[in-house]
């Protein structure tokens, strides 16, 4: 998701001058697109879920003092979106892999892992804030999961900052 901060995706512009695919169909991240400073050619930004399926998205309002909105099932979404998986992203933009995927889905990640496993989708690097406690029904055993299936696939983790965590591929290095 986008967020209101795209400071990472600004950088990574400035630094290799890559074109960066955005999705975030929450009210919030569109506002953050429609700012002048985010009107840039080297972005290309969708109102699109990231899931791990094809199809549409619960999402419930940000809780008081946050600004994410987050995929529930619970009765207390109040937005449909649509949602596209990695695989169909990837043939929309005729891409054959990732250089870097960096996952702030608010409770999505844990299904696009698995997506992204089980077709041995190619990412480089992979990006993951790891929700649990936050996102209603997401515990802290999902992203431990998340990250040995990770590992097992080859999968080295690089770098952890709180819930955020950066693993590379083996296969890359």
């Amino acid at each position: 998701g986008v967020g209101e901060d795209i400071s990472f995706e600004h950088a990574l512009v400035k630094s290799f001058g890559c074109k960066i695919m955005l999705y975030d169909p929450s009210p919030t991240g569109v506002r953050t697109m429609a700012r002048p400073d985010n009107q840039i050619p080297q972005f290309r930004f969708s109102q699109c879920g990231i899931a791990g399926r094809d199809g549409t998205l619960k999402m419930a309002p940000p809780k008081p003092g946050d600004i994410s909105w987050s995929a529930q099932s619970d009765g207390s979404a109040t937005l449909e979106v649509p949602c596209k998986s990695i695989h169909s992203l990837m043939q929309q933009n005729g891409h054959s892999h990732i250089d870097l995927l960096k996952l702030d889905i608010e409770g999505c990640e844990y299904a696009v892992i698995d997506e992204i496993l089980r077709q041995r989708i190619p990412v480089r690097q992979l990006c993951a804030d790891f929700d649990y406690g936050y996102v209603r029904g997401v515990r802290r055993s999902q992203a431990i999961r998340a990250m040995l299936k990770l590992a097992a696939h080859g999968y080295k983790l690089v770098s952890q900052d709180g819930a955020n965590h950066t693993f590379i591929s083996r296969a890359s290095i």
